[in-house]
């Protein structure tokens, strides 16, 4: 077992009670030696004078001894007072507590640049001040760490100006002037938790975006199946039937809009990338007008203005929605106690000396009079996790959304706000010149058709079934397969027949990107087509470098007919 070490800055002194024991055993030494050394040196008559003599002496002695003794005391203590004075003063933020009356009873420089106070305002303020428990419950933490029981502490402290701070405080017990002390060491954990409650948020957003996309994929899979068999049914109607081909049309267009919601799922979990299409921005408002109504509370009033003749964009439809939607949302909770809502849709001209991008664009406007905002929450709107909402209610990421949506599409942000008059907000879409709109020219150009050999690598049953029928009666000749290993062996058997491959990317056992590296490997030059409605980060680098082609579930009957003739023919 090793002897313990002293500190390096330690003295030893000598306890009271020693230095009088040896002052008295050093006195009586004295007395009794210079008693017979004198009585032996000098005759009787003199001898006392040199005993008042040796008196004095000894009384000089004594007190430069005291001098001496007191000195070097005084001169350790001042030094260990300056020593750890500069440590209190250089520590992080540092307070001497009175146990007490739970009162502050010193502070150094960073304690009072922390709360906000001066050292003379700071000193002798209750713990209360600052501590955001009641009395009762911080006394009691006082007493723990008095007993040893506990000396790290996280609480909330209120600053000068009232702001609410996380702090983490190590306490340990101190004896002053013969009384305990609580000496606490305080550290800003603020930043820090908001950094942690930041990452812990965007791990739940991630976690949800693969959720999404895993739904995603099994919709659109079953929508495929929905559109294929209802272009089938209509296909072998009667003509005289115009009321069945009237429900399927019905069945056709909640597919189409369960497909768009389906992309703003994908496009809110990362996993699609944009799909620009020319369409009418008006149009596209309208038809949402009555889901954003359902949405909001009776008490805002709601008011759509969209252009009568049609105003054309180049933009994702399923993003303009979801931008749409997130912006109702923002004015909906700035006006808790009802208003008026107003979403415009109108065309915007942009000269060269305007300071935007010049050209035309087709603006979405909504514009609410809520609580507004000033200056300074304006300029931060865009930062992610930046939210004025309450902790349940906002995660600061649906204008960080919007932007990031909006800056993939050229489309420049306008926010004007004015605290208690409300927000507006353009976002001004490309405008597109006249041509094929998004379900227009295409639908309505005749159906292509073909006689070559195609395989059909799909794990989902009912999908494969519809393909295959959707296929032949386009005039195709169809061998199917149910996952990627399958499909190898029969492209394998049939490689000389097969003109091309249209093939799933996820699906078990072989997914659709090894097929393809496969049947590449061992030589063939046969053309692929994929179809998805969610591929994850296969789908990154399909159609570069002149690669593979894909198409998006669901698709209707045209949409695959079209995309065939386009890989085969190319």
């Amino acid at each position: 077992m090793t002897a313990p070490t002293r500190h390096p800055h330690s003295r030893r002194y000598f306890s009271p009670l020693t230095i009088a024991i040896g002052y008295a055993l050093a006195g009586a030494l004295w007395i009794f030696a210079s008693d017979r050394a004198l009585s032996a040196l000098f005759p009787a008559e003199e001898l006392e004078r040199w005993q008042t003599v040796k008196g004095l002496l000894y009384v000089g002695v004594t007190a430069l001894l005291l001098y001496l003794a007191t000195r070097r005391s005084l001169a350790g203590l001042r030094a260990s007072e300056r020593l750890y004075r500069q440590m209190f003063e250089t520590t992080t933020v540092a307070l001497l507590i009175d146990p007490a009356s739970a009162r502050i009873e010193d502070a150094n420089a960073a304690a009072c640049a922390f709360y906000g106070w001066p050292w003379d305002e700071l000193v002798g303020r209750p713990l209360t001040d600052f501590n955001t428990l009641p009395l009762p419950a911080i006394k009691t933490e006082i007493e723990r760490a008095l007993a040893g029981k506990r000396g790290h502490f996280t609480f909330q402290h209120r600053i000068r100006s009232g702001e609410l701070r996380d702090v983490e405080v190590f306490s340990s017990v101190v004896e002053v002037g013969g009384k305990q002390r609580l000496y606490s060491v305080i550290y800003d954990r603020t930043e820090r938790r908001r950094l942690e409650e930041q990452l812990r948020q965007a791990q739940k957003m991630e976690a949800l975006g693969q959720l999404t996309g895993g739904i995603a994929h099994d919709l659109n899979n079953v929508l495929s199946v929905v559109l294929g068999n209802a272009e089938l049914i209509d296909h072998d109607l009667p003509a005289d039937r115009a009321d069945v081909r009237a429900d399927l049309n019905e069945l056709r267009g909640a597919a189409r809009r369960g497909a768009s919601m389906i992309r703003k799922l994908l496009s809110f979990s990362r996993s699609t990338q944009l799909e620009i299409v020319t369409f009418d921005l008006g149009a596209a408002v309208a038809e949402v007008a009555d889901t954003l109504r359902r949405f909001l509370p009776a008490g805002i009033d709601v008011s759509i203005a969209v252009p009568r003749e049609p105003l054309l964009v180049s933009a994702d439809r399923g993003s303009v929605e979801q931008i749409l939607m997130n912006l109702v949302t923002n004015a909906r909770d700035a006006m808790p106690d009802g208003g008026h809502l107003r979403i415009e849709v109108r065309q915007r001209v942009v000269g060269e000396d305007d300071g935007d991008t010049p050209g035309r664009f087709g603006s979405l406007v909504v514009r609410d009079d809520g609580i507004g905002m000033d200056e300074a929450t304006r300029r931060r709107i865009f930062e992610p996790f930046f939210t004025t909402k309450p902790a349940p209610l906002g995660t600061g990421l649906g204008m960080t959304m919007i932007y990031g949506l909006a800056r993939q599409q050229g489309a420049p942000i306008d926010v004007e706000s004015t605290p208690g008059r409300g927000t507006s907000v353009t976002i001004s879409f490309p405008a597109a010149s006249d041509g094929p709109t998004e379900n227009g020219a295409a639908d309505a150009a005749p159906v292509p058709t073909g006689s070559e050999t195609i395989l059909v690598a799909e794990d989902e049953a009912p999908v494969r079934r519809a393909a295959t029928r959707l296929l032949e009666r386009l005039g195709y000749t169809v061998i199917t397969a149910s996952d990627g290993e399958e499909a190898l062996q029969l492209f394998r058997a049939h490689a000389s027949a097969v003109s091309l491959v249209l093939s799933d990317i996820v699906m078990p056992r072989m997914g659709g990107r090894a097929l393809y590296d496969a049947v590449r490997r061992e030589g063939y030059d046969v053309k692929f087509l994929f179809s998805s409605g969610y591929g994850g980060d296969q789908l990154e680098d399909l159609e570069a470098d002149g690669g593979p082609l894909l198409i998006r579930k669901p698709w209707s009957l045209s949409e695959l007919a079209v995309k065939l003739r386009e890989v085969l023919d190319a």
